[in-house]
């Protein structure tokens, strides 16, 4: 908090990052800045404890995947709980028709397809669910959201589609008008302090697939779902998908003659 309050986060985040994972980009410094700012504005209230344990630029085991953020701490039964939040600096977003979970928004200089923000954190969230041994084993409960400080909603916004409720049921997502109700949202489960064990204990634990590999291919030669994507996996997944339903369907629509 103290960091935030005289105006060097960032520069402490970088050195950080710098020392552990290398060079950054002056643009993620700033982006860093203007993020952990509105972080400060939704932690800075006495129902969530000051000392919980905070993460920033978490990076996923074996990935080059980041969380953003995560605050760790306990319930008043001494559960243990762990909030993973992904910011974005955002404006505005659209729709992408006849891909799920996809959104086109300006990142990187450009207008892009990427995963919806609540998509992005589910799946960092359950990476650690499904692959982390202390998280399994010590009944640590995942709670992903995303917080999209500078996105203002008037009326019924992309971002908000209801082809993305189901994602969104799993990963609330906050906009500008609600730091108060990501506030409530943390304050639900971090009552009290963990001594910022329950981040240092995730990131010890071993690799640990939760499901053996044999029921894995079973159940994907049923139809369903077993493996995660992250990000570009999702993003290029997606692509394929979509070119393959649109080559059926023209194949579909045409006669030959023979």
């Amino acid at each position: 908090m103290k960091y935030v309050e005289k105006g060097i986060i960032s520069n402490i985040v970088y050195d950080a990052f710098r020392k552990k994972l290398g060079e950054v980009s002056i643009s993620e410094q700033l982006s860093w800045r203007n993020s952990l700012r509105h972080m400060y504005n939704v932690l800075n209230t006495p129902t969530i404890p000051d000392d919980s344990g905070i993460a920033i630029e978490y990076r996923l085991p074996y990935t080059s995947k980041r969380v953003d953020f995560i605050i760790s701490g306990k319930n008043t039964d001494n559960s243990e709980h762990a909030m993973i939040v992904e910011l974005k600096q955002w404006q505005e977003a659209k729709t992408v028709k006849g891909k799920n979970s996809i959104v086109k928004t300006y990142v990187g200089n450009a207008e892009r397809e990427v995963t919806h923000p609540s998509y992005q954190a589910w799946s960092y969230s359950k990476t650690l669910q499904e692959y982390n041994k202390i998280v399994q084993e010590e009944n640590i409960t995942l709670h992903p959201c995303a917080f999209l400080h500078n996105y203002l909603i008037v009326g019924k916004d992309p971002i908000i589609d209801e082809e993305f409720f189901e994602i969104i049921r799993e990963a609330p997502i906050f906009t500008q008008a609600d730091a108060k109700k990501l506030r409530s949202f943390i304050a639900k489960y971090i009552k009290k302090s963990d001594d910022n064990s329950i981040i240092f204990r995730i990131d010890g634990g071993k690799i640990k697939p939760s499901k053996s590999l044999q029921d894995s291919l079973a159940s994907m030669l049923s139809g369903n779902q077993e493996f995660i994507m992250i990000e570009s996996q999702k993003i290029i997944y997606e692509d394929i998908m979509y070119t393959v339903n649109h080559l059926k369907n023209d194949t579909q629509g045409k006669k030959y003659l023979l």
